[in-house]
């Protein structure tokens, strides 16, 4: 998948900032280089900077849904491999987002739901 780059980019997208630091340093631990954003706009900004892997978005976020998020994904970096978050989710939040059940992550998740989700990803 990350045939140029040696490390496995991923871009985490959460307004909780407990959350964003949580993941941040779980994933950094595993050895993956992570940057956070706070909202859609600020991920939009960073997918503009750089190129990313794999992005965590939580779906229900301020100024830009996470949903919305996704969708724009799909069209300008349909590389980077969108993994969904929430705890309100509805079946009709993947559909708009053409998430399956792999791509997505029910709020409260644990470290271990983070490690499977990666490695079916990144080890395929």
């Amino acid at each position: 998948m990350n045939s140029e780059r040696e490390t496995i980019s991923i871009l985490v997208v959460d307004d909780e900032e407990g959350i964003r630091r949580n993941l941040r340093r779980y994933l950094e631990r595993l050895g993956y280089e992570v940057t956070v954003a706070a909202d859609g706009h600020q991920g939009l900004a960073e997918l503009r900077r750089r190129a990313f892997d794999l992005a965590f978005i939580d779906f229900a976020m301020p100024k830009m849904t996470g949903i919305e998020l996704i969708q724009r994904m799909r069209t300008h970096y349909p590389n980077v491999i969108p993994i969904g978050m929430s705890g309100y989710w509805k079946s009709f939040d993947l559909e708009a987002c053409s998430l399956d059940d792999r791509s997505f992550l029910r709020k409260p998740f644990t470290l271990a739901q983070i490690s499977e989700i990666l490695e079916s990803y990144l080890t395929a």
